[in-house]
């Protein structure tokens, strides 16, 4: 980012200070100091002695000449060792979390990421707004919010929602805990936080994946959702791989993809909705917010899965998806169906709310998408079916029962697959054997 900062002071006089609040200054100082992801070039014709020492002018000169000096920085070693020691005495809930810091919660997970390496800024401050915790990387960055009781009730959910809403136009990116989940279990409710700071590639501070070339970095493929967790299963890890789907039971070979691709066959965009923060269900009197949450969600990548839906809810709210969670999601879908908001179909065959399709009412119920972010079982099996008909359409060779096995390579491979692993067969030949059939109908048409 270049920055033009031109002024011509009278001799022997300051320049007109331009201050904080300038409300016309300030907002258009934030927006062209907070644009820049990796460099700032500043060119001034004024210098700090013509500048008022509290012009927003003056303190951006500072800033450049001498980042180190700027006011949000990471804590000092001997300072974060400070905390841990005033964050483990008993009775601390006593008095005031230590500054900058506004509770016991933000110290807590400032500390699991101070632990793990990552270099976090604590109340950073961007366009006016305060952000609990910024982690920062060589590479990206992710605002971090600690939503206590205390500071994030109902009563502050709209200023909350409008202040993300704020930032994230303006490039930040958000990841959200809530202080009871965090109570409950600090391991697992950060689980997902781990995840999306890697996918951000905002790594520890000594991680050699700052020095790697980004073209050179593997990026790996999602696990399943499908995957069981390890203490659950037994410890052998040939069992532990062939209930995750990652690999095929012994008499079915693993089956390499051959990545093809069919000039013919365009796939639309898989788009990702962005709903904003949206509210937990437990604090809302009505379910309507939740509905029309999750409306924002379907209507951005509907046909989908109520339990993908239910994942993205569940990260804008800044909540672990769990049973509980999902019991108020069923609910207000449940909802949503009988006031003709959403449409729903079962392309599983399998009990449960969260193996159903859904969309928005009167949309179509098949959009040929690329994979996108998502899992290969998170694709519904009526997309997977038209896939294979277009298939078989422009490949008519592939239409022929001996060929099933080449057809589902092929559409795997064009959803990005590597490995014909034991779930994506089961799923590809459900929708083969049940679901295709839907749609001669409206293929012949």
């Amino acid at each position: 980012m270049f920055l033009s900062m031109v002024d011509s002071p009278t001799d022997g006089r300051r320049a007109s200070k331009r201050s904080r609040d300038d409300a016309i200054f300030q907002p258009r100082y934030n927006v062209a100091a907070s644009r820049a992801r990796d460099q700032l070039w500043l060119f001034h014709s004024v210098d700090l002695p013509d500048l008022h020492p509290e012009d927003l002018r003056a303190s951006l000169i500072r800033h450049v000449r001498n980042p180190e000096l700027a006011q949000f920085q990471p804590l000092a070693d001997a300072r974060i060792q400070d905390l841990r020691t005033e964050a483990a005495r008993p009775g601390r809930a006593r008095n005031n979390a230590p500054r900058p810091f506004d509770s016991w919660f933000e110290v807590d997970v400032y500390l699991q990421l101070a632990e793990r390496g990552y270099r976090v800024i604590p109340q950073f401050e961007m366009n006016g707004y305060r952000i609990d915790l910024v982690v920062e990387g060589q590479r990206g960055r992710l605002a971090v919010e600690c939503d206590g009781d205390q500071w994030h009730g109902p009563e502050q959910f709209q200023a909350d929602l409008h202040r993300q809403q704020v930032l994230e136009r303006a490039g930040m990116q958000f990841w959200r805990v809530r202080g009871s989940t965090f109570s409950r279990d600090p391991e697992a409710a950060l689980e997902d936080l781990w995840r999306t700071l890697d996918a951000r590639g905002v790594y520890p501070h000594n991680d050699p994946r700052n020095f790697a070339p980004v073209a050179t970095q593997a990026i790996p493929e999602a696990v399943p959702d499908d995957a069981v967790d390890a203490a659950q299963v037994p410890e052998d890890a040939i069992t532990l791989a062939q209930q995750a789907g990652q690999v095929l039971s012994p008499d079915v070979p693993e089956a390499a993809v051959p990545q093809t691709a069919i000039p013919e066959l365009v796939l639309a965009p898989h788009r990702v909705a962005e709903p904003g923060l949206l509210p937990h269900p437990q604090d809302l009197p009505s379910p309507e917010p939740v509905i029309e949450g999750l409306r924002q969600i379907i209507e951005v990548e509907g046909p989908m899965l109520c339990r993908v839906a239910y994942r993205s809810y569940a990260r804008a709210a800044g909540l672990p998806y769990g049973k509980t969670l999902q019991g108020h999601l069923n609910r207000a879908v449940a909802r949503g169906l009988r006031q003709g908001i959403f449409e729903q179909t079962d392309e599983n065959g399998q009990p449960g709310q969260v193996e159903k399709v859904v969309r928005l009412h009167g949309t179509t119920p098949v959009i040929l998408r690329e994979r996108g972010s998502r899992d290969f079982t998170d694709i519904p099996p009526l997309e997977l079916a038209a896939l294979m008909q277009e298939v078989r359409r422009l490949e008519p060779e592939l239409a022929e029962p001996h060929a099933q096995e080449e057809l589902f390579r092929r559409v795997l491979a064009l959803h990005g697959g590597e490995r014909l692993t034991l779930k994506r067969r089961e799923l590809l030949e459900h929708s083969y054997q049940h679901c295709i059939g839907q749609l001669e109908p409206t293929l012949s048409d």
